[in-house]
């Protein structure tokens, strides 16, 4: 009888937190009917009211700016998140870091500080009608009675510390508050930043400790490190379906016979448009050599001025499956395109590299059939041979030391 007692006191505490948080939400939706221009659709309040559950009290509460412009909301709450490189990395974050325990629509809320109103509509809004929307959001938030606060970004920082006031003395001593990068900054702002993206999985494996120690039965112990401050050694949930690890190297090699041993070679990149995020001044070198392919007499100029289109077409075939790890993942109808186009280059780039003729599987003419019948098994195949020939002539790793034969030749009456 105790412990029926002791249930029904819990559910009765429980539901007037779960009541108020739906209220508050509901608030802010009657507002923002009143203060858009725009209508709101029943999408993109279903799909933002998803985002905002469970309506429950405690756990972790993500507070972002406002939603991007353009969300494909009448495509449901996935669509929403993949298509949105924000949401998509946050949502990995959690993920990851949980071990898949939590994730945007599961067991974590997400909040804007200006629900409902992108960019473009905020513009539009007076002092008088921001400040009334801050305050039901900030209503929502205490209702929520959240253990862990993840606040992602300037903005939303700023003006919560300013209005802090409102918070009742009970809200401020119970949720704990982890300040962050919004997560545009390092996917959409600085795609290349290693160290960017590190602090924004960082601040969210914070979040996580934080609310492990607060709740353990809700969320297991964070993996990737001891302390949230550590360093992060993860491991994706599954590999790729297939391997793409030879064009990885043979992208490495090509970027060194497409660029002199005097330039610093690019990095590969979270970025999910290509393998390699070339900078401004490694396109204008591209097109110099290109322009000029047939005015230098060197050999270098010459290899460079082949392989540049073969390089960069098969750059943009391998990207990123992750915002976080090295994991790749490759379009192999584009790449046995390009080795069809390009395999006879690769060979004959052997051959300068070693001073004689590379005959491997793919050099007779008996190929020809399943060369046009089938692509994505001879091709692919022939490609794996020409890629450990050719890593082999230029080192295989790039980064430590340019091989030494390529050097001569690109020397050869070049500046190096």
């Amino acid at each position: 009888m105790e412990q029926v007692t002791a249930g029904a006191s819990e559910l009765e505490i429980a539901c007037p937190a779960l009541h108020a948080y739906a209220e508050a939400f509901d608030d802010i939706v009657s507002y923002i009917h009143q203060i858009r221009i725009e209508p709101l659709s029943g999408t993109e309040i279903d799909v933002t009211k998803s985002f905002a559950g469970p309506f429950t009290s405690g756990g972790l509460l993500v507070i972002l700016l406002e939603p991007l412009h353009g969300h494909r909301w009448h495509d449901g709450s996935h669509v929403v998140i993949s298509n949105c490189p924000s949401l998509s990395a946050l949502d990995e974050g959690l993920r990851v870091i949980s071990n898949g325990t939590l994730s945007i629509l599961h067991c974590v809320s997400l909040l804007d500080l200006r629900p409902f109103i992108c960019l473009s509509q905020n513009s539009r809004l007076t002092d008088r009608e921001r400040e009334k929307l801050y305050y039901l959001v900030i209503n929502a938030i205490e209702a929520k009675k959240p253990d862990v606060i993840l606040c992602m970004g300037k903005e939303p920082k700023s003006t919560l510390l300013e209005r802090g006031a409102q918070f009742s003395d009970e809200f401020k001593k119970h949720a704990e508050w982890v300040y962050a990068m919004h997560p545009s900054h390092s996917v959409n702002y600085n795609s290349g930043d290693i160290i960017l993206r590190t602090q924004l999985l960082n601040s969210i494996a914070e979040s996580c400790y934080k609310l492990h120690a607060k709740n353990p039965k809700l969320v297991p112990a964070p993996t990737g490190c001891s302390d949230p401050y550590g360093h992060l050694r993860l491991m994706p949930f599954s590999e790729s379906p297939r391997n793409t690890r030879w064009v990885e190297i043979l992208l490495q090699s090509l970027i060194v016979l497409c660029l002199r041993p005097r330039h610093q070679l690019p990095a590969a990149t979270l970025d999910k448009n290509a393998y390699y995020k070339l900078l401004s001044w490694h396109e204008d070198y591209f097109v110099h050599i290109l322009e000029n392919r047939d005015v230098k007499d060197d050999q270098a100029t010459k290899i460079a001025a082949h392989l540049i289109p073969l390089f960069r077409r098969l750059n943009t075939s391998v990207r990123t499956t992750s915002w976080y790890l090295q994991t790749y993942d490759a379009n192999w109808g584009n790449i046995a395109d390009v080795l069809s186009d390009g395999l006879a280059i690769l060979e004959d780039v052997c051959g300068l590299l070693d001073n004689n003729h590379f005959h491997g599987t793919y050099g007779n003419d008996e190929n020809a059939e399943s060369l046009a019948t089938d692509r994505s098994s001879d091709i692919l195949s022939r490609g794996k041979c020409i890629t450990i020939r050719i890593a082999a002539l230029v080192d295989g790793s790039p980064r430590l030391e340019r091989n030494m034969r390529w050097i001569k030749i690109a020397s050869r009456g070049v500046e190096a």
